[in-house]
């Protein structure tokens, strides 16, 4: 036999888990089968822990959700229950604003016809008097005089008394047994003093006290302004220094009809003999402070006057001259004028007349606050202000709209207690409500 059959095959030799023929051995089958098990194993394990993981992301995901819509389905119940809450409230102290002035107004009333009755019982007694008095006999005459006079008196202790009740502040036969319904309306529609107007335009005023004005020279300093005025590029702005002449000396019709003057715009023709194109804007500048001012004194008029259409209008005049910067301001300071009126839309209010006025009054301050809440729309004082009116109106709808509008306001919103909610107050613009 040759010796080279007998030597083992290279290949065979060297592969570990084969045998001479070069089939594969049993453990090596078995240690693949193991780590074909382990990598399945891994994976599924991988695979599990993926799913878990992910399902606990998903349960996360869903619980955090449903936390923010219960948060915000409270949040929105909040709001709704405020704004609710807030317009039942704003109903109810207009109920009891009416109810309290149904009351001042019926104690007015009662005040009023004890001073009228006081009135008639003493003109009684000065007429008995008279006719008393041609009794030629003295000691008859005294005694009726004295009947009558203790008649009168009784009389008097007994009004005395219910007018005490009443009011203790009013006396018998005192300044107000003239007319204290008309005392009243008075004291109601008084406006703040108008008062010359600085360049702004804007109810800024002096306070300082100034010492009584010499007629003498009052009426000099008119005579020159009216002589000067031909001559002046604005002739107006004559008038306008005389009204205020005038007004110095209380003579307010004469002072009424250069306000009046005073209110016009300069002709196209007195325009054009202004040859400088920065005179002519100097001119038209003073041209709408004058204006304003004139404007001014004639709207405040026409409410004192209760000129309702004549007051809307100059109103209107008055705005339109205002420049963008200045007129969110000038709205509030109408608004504030408005506001300070003592009105209620009652109908115990002791005229037909008053009840009108105090309804045009309303209009003009509602169309004021709903401009600037247009340019302000987030402003805390002007939505509760809005929505005050709207309810005074009866107009619940829209107080609900503004009303919501104002619990969303982050100020409001950080009430998270009814009690400091019920409590917080806006800004009051300047005066009271």
């Amino acid at each position: 036999m040759h010796a080279s059959s007998l030597a083992p095959h290279p290949s065979s030799s060297s592969s570990p888990g084969f045998v001479g023929d070069g089939s594969v051995a049993p453990e090596a089958v078995v240690d693949e089968n193991h780590d074909g098990e382990e990598e399945r194993s891994t994976e599924s394990s991988s695979l599990s822990r993926q799913v878990i993981a992910d399902t606990l992301r998903s349960l996360r995901a869903q619980e955090q959700e449903q936390r923010e819509r219960e948060q915000c389905r409270r949040e929105v119940q909040d709001e709704i229950t405020k704004s609710v809450i807030k317009v039942m409230h704003l109903d109810s102290s207009d109920f009891d604003q009416v109810n309290d002035h149904t009351q001042k107004i019926a104690r007015q009333n009662a005040i009023a016809g004890i001073l009228k009755h006081t009135k008639t019982i003493e003109a009684a007694y000065q007429h008995a008097k008279k006719e008393l008095a041609s009794i030629p006999d003295k000691k008859l005459r005294h005694e009726q005089v004295q009947r009558e006079k203790r008649a009168r008196d009784d009389t008097m202790a007994l009004l005395r008394e219910r007018l005490q009740g009443l009011d203790p502040s009013v006396r018998l036969l005192s300044s107000l047994a003239g007319d204290a319904n008309s005392t009243e309306q008075r004291a109601v529609f008084v406006l703040p003093s108008i008062d010359r107007q600085v360049s702004s335009g804007v109810g800024s005023r002096s306070r300082k006290k100034t010492p009584p004005p010499n007629y003498r020279e009052v009426m000099e300093a008119i005579r020159c302004l009216q002589k000067e005025r031909p001559s002046l590029p604005d002739p107006y702005m004559a008038n306008l220094k005389v009204a205020r002449l005038w007004r110095s000396i209380s003579d307010h019709d004469r002072a009424l009809e250069d306000y009046r003057k005073a209110s016009k715009s300069l002709s196209e023709k007195q325009l054009a003999k202004l040859a400088e194109a920065q005179e002519r804007s100097q001119v038209l500048a003073q041209q709408r402070l004058r204006k304003r001012e004139a404007l001014h004194f004639l709207f405040s008029r026409a409410l004192l006057l209760k000129e309702r259409e004549e007051a809307a209008a100059l109103m209107t005049t008055y705005l339109d001259l205002s420049l963008a910067s200045e007129r969110l301001k000038t709205v509030s300071y109408l608004e504030g004028i408005l506001r300070k009126q003592a009105y209620v839309e009652d109908p115990s209010l002791t005229t037909s007349e008053a009840v009108t006025q105090s309804i045009f009054l309303t209009d003009l301050r509602f169309r004021l606050l709903e401009e600037m809440l247009a340019t302000a729309p987030t402003d805390a004082y002007l939505l509760d202000a809005v929505t005050r009116m709207h309810v005074r109106l009866r107009a619940f709808e829209p107080a609900k709209r503004t009303s919501d509008r104002f619990v969303r306001l982050p100020e409001v919103k950080r009430c998270s207690l009814f009690a400091s909610f019920a409590a917080f107050e806006c800004g009051d613009g300047g005066g009271d409500r």
